[in-house]
């Protein structure tokens, strides 16, 4: 996702609720969904919308700004319950 391309996964709850389906990547429960999700990525369009919409969603959830942002958050945390 942080290269901009489009997920296809296994929904384990782990990737749940990073994948928005058919918004930045797909849950594929069974082989048919797979061969059908792989099959609308070959539309360019599409996987550029998708790939756009996965790398914006990565940089705001899991970038070294956000983690820093999240670490600060604890040590404020932190320090307050003192």
């Amino acid at each position: 996702m942080s290269l901009g391309l489009p997920v296809v996964a296994t929904p384990i709850p782990s990737y749940e609720p990073v994948i928005s389906q058919g918004v930045n990547g797909f849950l594929a429960r069974d082989v048919g969904a797979w061969a059908t999700m792989l099959e609308a990525l070959r539309d360019p369009a599409l996987r550029s919308r998708m790939g756009d919409a996965a790398r914006e969603h990565a940089l705001q959830n899991y970038s070294q700004e956000r983690q820093a942002l999240r670490l600060a958050a604890v040590f404020r945390a932190l320090f307050e319950e003192k």
